[in-house]
């Protein structure tokens, strides 16, 4: 009997305490109480294991954030980002002027399908510094064995160049209002256009970073 409680002690969970001593008091167990009182300090035994994994849990995110906040920073205090931004609004502002202000073309998504060239040649500019930065600054090996999966390297980066290629999504996401001055303009279509032009933005930074 006394094998079959220590058993059943190591694999309780903290909220089945009660119901150990109901149960310890129900069968008359002369041992209750040391029953209780292993199990009490298993629990304790078991504490800071669990409050070292929730602060290495939280130092990970920390650090993630920090890689995102980092390369979000180098990109808006260069060129770089803004040159990405300006380039992909010139050559949607020359198309949608021609396309959809000029000729009244009631389509958006043909609009943007025609810019999407633009990723073969600034999606690299701005994805090859995210790894090529690190080696340079000599910063990779202080990365790398930082307190961080790989995974979540990646991650931060790519969620800071996903930030900078927001940004002229959201304007883009005006151009249907304007058209919508000058006619009659299907929103859903537009705005699936637009989804569909971030989503391969994002696809092919994937692949760059």
């Amino acid at each position: 009997r006394d094998h079959c409680h220590m058993a059943a002690l190591k694999s309780a969970p903290v909220y089945c305490l009660k119901m150990l001593r109901d149960l310890c008091v129900r069968i008359k167990a002369v041992d209750h109480i040391e029953i209780l009182n292993k199990f009490r300090s298993l629990h304790r035994k078991m504490r800071p294991v669990q409050i070292r994994k929730k602060r290495m849990k939280q130092n990970r995110r920390l650090m993630m954030k920090a890689i995102y906040k980092k390369e979000v920073k180098s990109y808006l205090t260069s060129m770089i980002g803004y040159v990405f931004i300006f380039f992909i609004l010139l050559l949607e502002g020359i198309y949608f002027t021609a396309y959809n202000l000029q000729n009244a073309y009631p389509l958006f998504g043909t609009t943007l399908s025609a810019v999407t060239f633009i990723f073969l040649i600034l999606v690299p500019v701005l994805t090859m510094k995210t790894i090529a930065e690190e080696r340079k600054q000599k910063t990779d090996q202080l990365l790398l064995t930082a307190p961080v999966s790989v995974s979540e390297i990646v991650l931060g980066k790519f969620l800071a160049v996903a930030t900078v290629y927001a940004i002229p999504v959201l304007i883009i996401c005006l151009y249907p209002m304007i058209m919508g001055k000058y006619g009659t303009v299907s929103y859903a279509m537009a705005y699936t256009a637009v989804l569909g032009f971030a989503l391969l933005g994002f696809a092919q930074i994937a692949v760059g970073v």
